[in-house]
């Protein structure tokens, strides 16, 4: 089932069980990142959405848990993805940084282009 991560406050994703698994194993995620499926009301740490895992992550106490982030539409202007680009126009950062910065995030190229091109032509 695809899966949404929330690592270090920025989203990615979504990926295949599989893909989570393999990056718990190398240390690239870990327990207490959190994860967010379709059909969820909340975020949860990985080590609960993949509990056969958890013994192998060495999990110490966990954080508390940030506030509540869902998948938003990116055309909302509360998105996190819209208030993510203001910020990074906001810190200076050009539009094709703050676009590529989107991809990575797991956002399509046309879109991530719609949405600093719609932000910044909000916020002159």
């Amino acid at each position: 089932m695809p899966t949404f991560v929330s690592k270090n406050g920025q989203q990615e994703g979504p990926f295949e069980d599989p893909e989570i698994v393999g990056r718990l194993r190398e240390g690239y995620l870990s327990g207490t990142d959190l994860g967010w499926r379709e059909g969820m009301k909340e975020w949860i740490p990985l080590s609960t959405l993949y509990p056969e895992h958890a013994h192998k992550l060495h999990l110490k106490e966990m954080p508390p848990t940030p506030p509540h982030i869902s998948p938003e539409d990116p055309n909302d202007p509360n998105s996190h993805l819209q208030r993510f680009v203001l910020e990074q126009l906001k810190a200076g950062k050009n539009m094709p940084h703050v676009t590529a910065k989107l991809m990575e995030m797991g956002v399509e190229e046309n879109l991530a282009r719609t949405l600093v091109l719609k932000v910044f032509s909000q916020n002159k």
